[in-house]
């Protein structure tokens, strides 16, 4: 209760100040209390940048994968032309399991990244490099799809694809 009072007696001197000085100062307080702000969160913001560029093991900023031209893509239309002729091939999808279990495509083994030394030990560790890898999530993104194509690609499969 006490708490309450001294707030709501705060504000009343806030108010009867700003009343009596015009508001002007109150408006210029409260301007330079937001350049103030700003100031301060600029100014860590590029020491923190600085700071993590001069690190030996700095932390990327941005998913690695989004930059990546290792993979091919593809349209679902193409693929399903393409996939019968090819049986020779591996399909992913790579959304967690959850999502898998409730709609995936035909054939398609889940092969979710979040656990991708998991799956890649269960699925391809006597699988030849050069053999073709569609990678199908069915999200609007594509996040996790072309994260599942980047990191399989850093261990050498080259022949991977997303499916969009």
């Amino acid at each position: 209760m006490y708490l309450i009072n001294n707030f709501k007696l705060t504000i009343k001197a806030i108010l009867l100040f700003y009343h009596f000085s015009g508001g002007s100062a109150m408006v210029s307080k409260w301007k330079t209390l937001y350049i103030d702000i700003i100031i301060v969160l600029i100014s860590s913001t590029i020491i923190a940048l600085l700071f993590n560029e001069f690190r030996e093991s700095k932390i990327p900023l941005f998913p690695q994968h989004l930059f990546s031209k290792q993979c091919s893509v593809m349209k679902l239309s193409a693929f399903q032309q393409v996939r019968y002729k090819n049986s020779q091939c591996l399909i992913f999808d790579a959304r967690p399991h959850e999502l898998y279990k409730k709609n995936h495509m035909e054939g398609a083994l889940n092969f979710p990244v979040s656990q991708f030394e998991f799956f890649y030990n269960f699925y391809l560790r006597d699988i030849p490099s050069d053999i073709p890898i569609f990678i199908c999530g069915r999200t609007t993104s594509h996040a996790s799809d072309k994260e599942l194509a980047y990191h399989l690609s850093l261990m050498g499969y080259k022949n991977v694809t997303v499916i969009h």
